[in-house]
């Protein structure tokens, strides 16, 4: 996943207090708040507003997970990577939102998301690229043209 300004994570350890179930770093520079396991219990439990409004977009996420599993092994690589940096430049938050650049997203992480080697993930950037769909230097990916990624995403 990639976060940005705004975007929270966690959400489930808070509201069931048991462990993330997975590791995040910071590829940019970041503040990261800390909210403990009963203090977001009593905050849930006080205002049921609050914590409804934080369960939407973990409720989203769950969706994308699952369609995510479910239709990855039909797709292409190139579709993969489509599919990929068009969720990753959206917060999951916001899903209206304009796309947003990809700061300090390795090639490596890349292309576990899209179960490609690094080689191949660079080779379909490249491609991207020259169709003047993405712009990719180091440590950034910016989306030029969102519905030419669709296209890609939706071919067979």
């Amino acid at each position: 996943s990639v976060f940005h300004p705004g975007d929270f994570f966690g959400f489930l350890s808070c509201a069931d207090g048991r462990p993330h179930t997975m590791d995040h770093v910071a590829s940019v520079e970041s503040i990261v708040f800390v909210l403990p396991y009963p203090t977001a219990r009593e905050i849930f439990s006080s205002d049921s507003k609050l914590f409804l409004h934080l369960v939407d977009p973990q409720l989203v996420v769950l969706r994308k997970a699952i369609e995510y599993l479910t239709t990855t092994v039909r797709l292409s690589p190139i579709q993969r990577l489509a599919e990929r940096l068009l969720d990753l430049s959206r917060s999951a938050h916001d899903p209206e939102a304009e796309h947003r650049p990809l700061l300090g997203l390795s090639q490596e992480l890349l292309a576990s998301a899209v179960l490609c080697t690094r080689q191949t993930t660079n080779e379909l950037l490249g491609e991207l690229q020259s169709r003047g769909i993405i712009r990719s230097e180091y440590g950034r990916i910016d989306i030029l043209d969102p519905e030419a990624l669709r296209k890609i995403q939706k071919s067979s």
